[in-house]
């Protein structure tokens, strides 16, 4: 009775949390997801579970990077959130920060990886606006600095040549 009360208890919150998490298996074949995994990524259970989530990474690379850095760690690595671009059924490509960390059993041996994925991408466009705006501005004070110094040194020949005449 206690391990069908937990049972529920879980699968209550699991469920309930508003943000994307997925569990996936030590080959990283999708197990189990809550229901924001489908509004973000636009893939429905029968489309995910059982497959690797290579599907989901907009760039193979960043699996196979994903993988030696997640999944084949040792005991010591620390959780950190970190940022990736993942693509939605759509094709539509999406930055994501990720908080991931395994999961083991009672002898701890890990069975899984659990992730949780907040969509970023907004966030990094108006970090990007703001890069440029900033670059721009930058330009702006060079810009008029040289034109600045330009003008000095015209006046100077300007001034020149007026006593010459």
């Amino acid at each position: 009775m206690a391990l069908a009360q937990r049972k529920a208890e879980f699968e209550a919150m699991f469920y309930a949390i508003p943000g994307a998490v997925m569990f996936a298996d030590t080959e990283r074949r999708i197990v189990l997801n809550n229901p924001a995994v489908h509004e973000m990524f636009g893939y429905s259970d029968e489309e995910l579970i059982g497959r690797t989530t290579e599907m989901l990474y907009a760039d193979p690379e960043d699996f196979l990077e994903q993988g030696k850095r997640r999944f084949h760690t040792g005991t010591g690595v620390k959780k950190r959130a970190y940022e990736v671009r993942y693509k939605r059924k759509d094709g539509s490509v999406f930055w994501t920060e990720t908080l991931g960390t395994p999961v083991k059993d009672g002898n701890n041996k890990p069975i899984g990886f659990i992730g949780l994925f907040r969509d970023i991408t907004e966030r990094r466009q108006t970090e990007e606006s703001l890069r440029r705006s900033q670059k721009m501005e930058a330009i702006g004070h060079l810009s008029g600095g040289i034109a600045h110094d330009f003008n000095n040194q015209l006046g100077v020949v300007i001034g020149y040549l007026d006593f010459q005449c």
